[in-house]
C-alpha cells in the first residue's frame, strides 16, 4: 500500500525536483491526516465504550424509576413509565407513559427517539425518527378546577430574564421523520361543555440551520369507524359532530414562505339534531410573509354529492391594506339541497344554481372596501321550481342567465356596470295572477350615477287574473323598449307593447328629456284597441252588444319642462281620440249602429302662472246608418263641431272671463220615423259667448237649417224647408234676449180629414225681444206671406206670459 502511494505521488521524470524532496521521508500533511483518522476512531471507540459502561452501571429499570420519581415531583402529577430502553449511539424508546390520576391527563403508548451520533459529533443534529404513538389527552374540570392545574402552576414568572437569547449550539438540524400517530383528545368542563377528537396523525421532516429552513408537514385525520371522530356539545342548544378527514401538506423553504396543499372534509355532520351536508375541500396555496402575498392556486369545495365550487386567486398586503383577485371557475348548487340544509320554512323548490368564470378583484385599505371590480362571468339557473303555498306563489321551470360583463365600485359608489339578463319561465303564479311562457331579456349599461342605457324585451304567451268575472281572460303580452339616461337627460326612449293578439291592443311610447325634465320634456304615445277582440275576451256577463266591431285609437304628444319640484311649468301638447268603424247591436235599449266614425282632437297649452288653454276642440262624426227604439232611423249622418277658446283658464274658482266660440255643421241624408221623415238635412250653427265665474254673457248665436221632403204626422208635407236665425242674450238671467228668424217653405200641404190645403210656398219672418225672467215678449216684426193667398204683418206685446197682450 505504501509503495502504491509512493508511485502515485512520484513526479514526472521530465519535471525538475528539489534534491531535498527527493531525499525527504513521507509528507507532514499525510501524517496529520492519518493522525486525525486515528483520533476519530479512538473517540468513537471511547463513546461506544462509554455507552456500554453507562448502560452497565445505569440499567434501564433504574433509569425508569429515577425518571418517574423526578418527573412526578417536578410536574406535581404522578407519572408512570412502563418500560424504557436507550442507547447512547442510536437513541431511546419509552413505552406505556401515563400522567395524572384517574381520569388520566395523558397517555402515550410509545415514544421513540432515533438519532445519528456521528453527525452530532460534527455539530449536526440528525434525527432519524421521533415517534409519539397513540397519545391521548383528557382535560376534565370539576367544580372549576382542571386536572392539569398543577402544570399551570409551574408557569411562574421568571425574575431574571436574559437580555439576549443564547446562540444556537448546532449549525444544522435534520429531522428525517417526526410522527405523531393516532392522537386523541377529550374535554369535559363540569358537564356543561364537552368535546373530543380522535385519529389525528402528524408527519414531519425537514432541515433547519441558522439562515435556512426546509420543512414539510403532513396532517392526517382518517376516521376508522362510522362513528364521528370530532364532536362538540354545550349545555345550551349547540351540538356538533362529524367524521372529519384531512390529508394536508404544509411546506416551507424559508422563514417567509409557506405552501399548503391537500384535502380535508366533513362527513355525516349534525348540528343540533339536524343533518348537514358532507363537506370536502381540496386546497393548494402559497403564503409569503415578506412580501405579504397569498397565492391560492386551487380551492375546491364540495357540499354533499351535487354541490361544488372551484375558485383560485391571490391577495397582497393582507395584514394592513389587502388587495385581492378571485376567480370563481365554476360553482353549482342544487336548490333542493340548500333548502333542506337551511332553516325549515314553508317553501320548497328544486333546480340548479350556477356560476362560471366570475372574476372579482378589489382593494380594502384599512379593511374598508375602496374598490371592487367584477370583470366577466355568468350566474344562471336551470330548471328552477319554487313553491310558497302560504303566499300562493310559484315558479315553474325557470331558466335564467345573468351575464356580468363589467361591474366596478369605488368608495361604495357604483362606477360602471354592464349586464345582460335573459330568462325563460314556463309558468309563474302570484296570488290570483298567472303568467305562462314568459321570455324576458334586459341589457343594462351604467356609467356612474349619471349615465344609464337600457334595452328590454318582454313576451308572455298568456297573462291571466283568476277572478269570477274575468276568469276567461288569457291575454298574450309583449313589450319592448330602450332608452339612454345621461346626467339627467333621457334620450331616445322607445317603448312598445301589445296585449292579446296582434289586433287586440297595442301601443308605443317615445320621448326624451333634459335635466330630469327641468330643461325640456317630450313624450308621444299611441294606443289602439280592437273592439271585436275585446268583446271576445270579455265574459258574457260584461257583453256590451252583438256583432261589436271597431277600433279605438288614442294619440297624445306633449312638450315642455318641469319646475324644481318636478311639477309642470310649461307644457304644450296635442291629443287625438278616434273611434273608427263602430258597428254594434244592442237589445236593451234597442240600438243598431252601423259603421260609426268619430274623432276628437285638441291642442293643449299650460303655463304655471297663466293656467291652461285649449285653443280649439274639434269633433267629427260620421254614421253610415243607425236605428234606435225600432222607430228612429237615420242614414249618412255627418256632424262637425269646433270649439274655440283663445284665453287661458287659471284653474281657479275665480277664473275671470273666457271667450268661447262653437261652430257646428250637420248633414243628414235621411231621417225616418212613423210620425216624421225628411231628407237632405243641413244645419250650421255659430255660437259665441263669454264664460265668467258665475255668469254667461254676450251670447250670440246664428245659423241655418234646411231639409227636403218633409212628412209629419201624416198631415203635413213640404218639398223644401230653409231657415235662418239669430239669437242674442245679455246674460244668464235672460232679461235681455233678441231672436230673429226667416223661414221659407216650398210647396207645403196640409191634410186633415176632409180638409186639404196645398200652397206654392210660405214664408215667415219674425223679430222679437224677450224678458224671459218676467215673462215679457215684444214681437217687433211678424210677416207671414203665401203668394195668391195671404200676406200678414203685425206687432204684439205680451206680459206675464200672455195674461196681458197687445196686437197691432
Amino acid at each position: 500500500m505504501k509503495k502504491e502511494n509512493n508511485q502515485e505521488e512520484r513526479p514526472d521524470d521530465n519535471e525538475e525536483t528539489s534534491p531535498i524532496l527527493k531525499k525527504s521521508k513521507p509528507g507532514i500533511g499525510r501524517i496529520l491526516f492519518r493522525g486525525l483518522i486515528y483520533s476519530l476512531l479512538f473517540f468513537f471507540l471511547l463513546i461506544v465504550s462509554a455507552g456500554i459502561v453507562l448502560e452497565y452501571f445505569f440499567p434501564a429499570e433504574e433509569v425508569r424509576a429515577i425518571a418517574e420519581a423526578k418527573l412526578s415531583k417536578k410536574l406535581k402529577l404522578p407519572l408512570s413509565i412502563q418500560k424504557i430502553s436507550f442507547s447512547l449511539l442510536s437513541g431511546m424508546q419509552v413505552d406505556g407513559v401515563t400522567l395524572g390520576t384517574q381520569p388520566l391527563l395523558a397517555r402515550v403508548k410509545k415514544i421513540v427517539l432515533d438519532y445519528d451520533l456521528t453527525q452530532l459529533l460534527q455539530g449536526k443534529l440528525v434525527i432519524n425518527q421521533i415517534l409519539v404513538d397513540h397519545p391521548q389527552l383528557t382535560a376534565v374540570s370539576k367544580n372549576g378546577v382542571w386536572n392539569f392545574q398543577p402544570l399551570l402552576d409551574l408557569a411562574k414568572p421568571v425574575k431574571d430574564k436574559p437580555t439576549t437569547l443564547p446562540a444556537f449550539p448546532l449549525a444544522q438540524v435534520d429531522i428525517k421523520q417526526l410522527s405523531i400517530r393516532q392522537a386523541s383528545a377529550r374535554l369535559d368542563q363540569d358537564g356543561k361543555l364537552s368535546a373530543h377528537i380522535d385519529g389525528l396523525s402528524l408527519e414531519a421532516r425537514g432541515k433547519a440551520s441558522l439562515n435556512a429552513i426546509d420543512l414539510k408537514l403532513k396532517v392526517l385525520l382518517n376516521p376508522e369507524t362510522e362513528k364521528p371522530n370530532i364532536s362538540f356539545q354545550s349545555a345550551g342548544d349547540m351540538r356538533f359532530q362529524s367524521r372529519v378527514f384531512t390529508d394536508l401538506d404544509f411546506s416551507a423553504s424559508n422563514f417567509n414562505r409557506l405552501f399548503i396543499s391537500g384535502a380535508f372534509g366533513l362527513q355525516d355532520n349534525r348540528i343540533r339534531t339536524s343533518p348537514t351536508p358532507d363537506v370536502a375541500v381540496e386546497i393548494d396555496a402559497e403564503i409569503s410573509l415578506q412580501p405579504e402575498v397569498l397565492n391560492l392556486k386551487k380551492l375546491w369545495l364540495t357540499l354533499g354529492k351535487n354541490n361544488h365550487i372551484k375558485v383560485s386567486g391571490n391577495a397582497a398586503n393582507f395584514s394592513k391594506d389587502p388587495s385581492f383577485k378571485l376567480m370563481i371557475h365554476e360553482a353549482s348548487f342544487q336548490l333542493e339541497d340548500l333548502l333542506v340544509w337551511g332553516k325549515q320554512r314553508p317553501i320548497s323548490g328544486k333546480g340548479l344554481l350556477k356560476a362560471a368564470a366570475v372574476k372579482i378583484s378589489g382593494h380594502l385599505p384599512g379593511f374598508v372596501l375602496k374598490n371592487l371590480n367584477i370583470d366577466g362571468g355568468t350566474l344562471s339557473t336551470k330548471n328552477l321550481w319554487i313553491n310558497h303555498p302560504g303566499q300562493n306563489a310559484r315558479l315553474e321551470d325557470m331558466n335564467a342567465e345573468l351575464e356580468l360583463k363589467e361591474i366596478t365600485l369605488h368608495d361604495s359608489q357604483l362606477g360602471k356596470a354592464s349586464v345582460n339578463i335573459n330568462m325563460q319561465l314556463k309558468k309563474a303564479v302570484a296570488q290570483k295572477t298567472e303568467i305562462k311562457d314568459w321570455n324576458q331579456s334586459l341589457s343594462l349599461n351604467i356609467k356612474g350615477k349619471d349615465e344609464v342605457f337600457f334595452e328590454f324585451n318582454t313576451d308572455m304567451k298568456s297573462a291571466h287574473y283568476d277572478h269570477p268575472q274575468a276568469k276567461e281572460i288569457f291575454l298574450p303580452v309583449h313589450a319592448e323598449g330602450s332608452g339612454h339616461f345621461n346626467k339627467g337627460d333621457l334620450n331616445n326612449l322607445k317603448l312598445s307593447y301589445r296585449l292579446g293578439t296582434e289586433t287586440l291592443a297595442k301601443g308605443t311610447v317615445t320621448g326624451s328629456m333634459k335635466n330630469f325634465g327641468k330643461s325640456s320634456l317630450q313624450l308621444e304615445q299611441n294606443f289602439s284597441v280592437n273592439l271585436a277582440e275585446l268583446a271576445n275576451q270579455l265574459p258574457k256577463k260584461f257583453s256590451i252588444g252583438e256583432n261589436l266591431k271597431g277600433t279605438v285609437r288614442a294619440q297624445t304628444s306633449v312638450t315642455g319642462k318641469l319646475d324644481e319640484k318636478f311639477s309642470p311649468a310649461e307644457l304644450k301638447g296635442r291629443a287625438n281620440f278616434q273611434l273608427k268603424g263602430l258597428t254594434i247591436v244592442l237589445k236593451k235599449p234597442s240600438l243598431n249602429i252601423n259603421n260609426l266614425h268619430t274623432r276628437a282632437s285638441f291642442p293643449l297649452e299650460f303655463h304655471a302662472d297663466k293656467g291652461v288653454r285649449i285653443s280649439h276642440l274639434d269633433f267629427h262624426t260620421d254614421i253610415q246608418s243607425a236605428e234606435t227604439l225600432n222607430t228612429w232611423k237615420i242614414k249618412t249622418l255627418k256632424l262637425e263641431t269646433e270649439i274655440k277658446m283663445n284665453a287661458f283658464h287659471n284653474l281657479k274658482s275665480e277664473f275671470g272671463t273666457v271667450p268661447v266660440q262653437i261652430d257646428t255643421r250637420i248633414a243628414l241624408e235621411n231621417l225616418k220615423n212613423p210620425a216624421l221623415s225628411l231628407t237632405n238635412l243641413k244645419a250650421d250653427l255659430i255660437l259665441k259667448t263669454d264664460l265668467k265665474t258665475d255668469d254667461v254673457r254676450n251670447t250670440r248665436a246664428s245659423g241655418n237649417l234646411s231639409f227636403k221632403n218633409l212628412s209629419a204626422m201624416k198631415m203635413l208635407t213640404a218639398d223644401e224647408w230653409s231657415s235662418r236665425f239669430k239669437l242674442e242674450a245679455h246674460d244668464k238671467s235672460l232679461t235681455r234676449v233678441r231672436i230673429s228668424q226667416k223661414t221659407q217653405i216650398d210647396k207645403p200641404s196640409f191634410h186633415r180629414d176632409d180638409l186639404e190645403l196645398a200652397l206654392e210656398s210660405v214664408s215667415l219672418e219674425t223679430a222679437s225681444r224677450q224678458n224671459l225672467k218676467e215673462g215679457e215678449v215684444n214681437i217687433d216684426t211678424f210677416i207671414l206671406q203665401s203668394p195668391d193667398l195671404v200676406t200678414a204683418r203685425l206687432k204684439a206685446a205680451l206680459k206675464e206670459w200672455g195674461k196681458n197682450f197687445e196686437i197691432e
